[in-house]
């Protein structure tokens, strides 16, 4: 199996309760989008999507792994401008919980798209 990893690259910041947060996005081995905020100091905070490879999605679409973030951060991920909710949930089989599917915006897929062609 060839490995379509891209490691992640900044594309904004996130403000969480008076903090800054750099967003990245890169991508998992399987290709699907990888999203993960970050202190100041490079440190990971967050792991803001969830990989499920059984379950195909376009290719600027990621599940939310809402259920391991806080309120408070996911209220700051829904309001960024960043992303936008499909409106679609999916229970991943043998799973409990249903997870929100997110795309990208249009902003956030060319400064992806153009950090990638470096």
């Amino acid at each position: 199996m060839t490995s379509k990893l891209i490691p992640p690259r900044p594309v904004g910041v996130v403000s969480v309760e008076q903090e800054e947060y750099t967003l990245s996005i890169g991508s998992y081995l399987n290709g699907n989008l990888a999203i993960m905020m970050h202190t100041k100091q490079g440190e990971p905070y967050a792991v803001v999507s969830k990989n499920i490879p059984s379950i195909p999605v376009d290719g600027d679409q990621f599940f939310v792994n809402w259920y391991n973030l806080s309120p408070v951060i996911l209220d700051s991920l829904s309001k960024c401008g960043f992303f936008e909710d499909t409106g679609s949930r999916i229970r991943p089989d043998g799973s409990h919980v249903e997870l929100p599917l997110w795309q990208m915006s249009s902003q956030v897929k060319v400064l992806h798209m153009s950090s990638n062609e470096e």
